[in-house]
């Protein structure tokens, strides 16, 4: 079974990938700050490699290690044991709350429940193109991820692509640090009070404390292969 693309799978999307309250933000790049993912939500969801299934046969096993029924652990929970059934079998999706509730009863959180089976699925070493997970908006600036599912990721990889005009508004920061190759076109990279148009094979590296900015001055499509640690997606 496919993961949906609704309002649902998104907030699972996004707590398995290590969000954690609505109020989290994502990482920059269309607009020049941080946007709420919650906005992000309703627009493009994003990529979660496992299946509603694997949630259902997860939640299963840890019901199991607690020595609870079904029954018991609806009592604990206040959802019907039917749903919990339905859910644990595959025959339903939860909302994000139901989820919640029934992994509170079990003594653990989204985060923690995701994180748990992300660290349990295979990863390969290797990603192809078709891999790589967009995170951006593909008609302004499109930011193409790297190993979105890797189980211990501590690096942001990505392939950016600068639409002509393209920008991310104004200078945003966050906690990190950031670097970069432009592979083609012209990039206007702005970092605090330094400015600098980067073309075919040059590069960057700062603080990303230091408010900052990216804008595709030249007249055809720039594209950028881009690192941040720690991730900020």
């Amino acid at each position: 079974m496919s993961v949906c693309r609704g309002s649902t799978a998104a907030w699972l999307e996004y707590l398995a990938l290590g969000g954690r309250t609505r109020n989290d933000v994502c990482y920059n790049g269309m607009v020049g700050d941080y946007r709420l993912m919650e906005e992000r939500v309703g627009r493009a969801p994003f990529f979660l490699e496992t299946s509603m299934a694997v949630i259902g046969v997860h939640l299963r096993e840890l019901r199991s290690r607690r020595r609870l029924t079904v029954r018991e652990l609806a009592a604990r929970s206040g959802v019907s044991h039917a749903t919990i059934s339905l859910v644990e079998r595959d025959k339903t999706s939860p909302s994000v709350d139901t989820l919640a509730a029934m992994l509170d009863a079990l003594g653990t959180t989204l985060v923690g429940f995701f994180d748990e089976i992300r660290q349990s699925m295979p990863c390969s070493p290797f990603y192809s193109n078709d891999d790589l997970v967009e995170i951006g908006n593909a008609k302004t600036i499109s930011y193409r991820m790297l190993g979105a599912n890797h189980p211990n990721r501590r690096i942001l990889m990505m392939r950016e692509t600068y639409g002509i005009g393209a920008e991310t508004g104004g200078a945003f920061s966050h906690t990190a640090q950031e670097t970069g190759f432009v592979l083609r076109g012209s990039v206007e990279v702005t970092v605090g009070t330094e400015s600098r148009v980067l073309g075919e094979g040059d590069g960057y590296y700062f603080d990303s404390q230091i408010p900052h900015r990216f804008r595709n001055v030249g007249d055809t499509v720039a594209e950028i292969v881009s690192a941040v640690t720690p991730p900020t997606y």
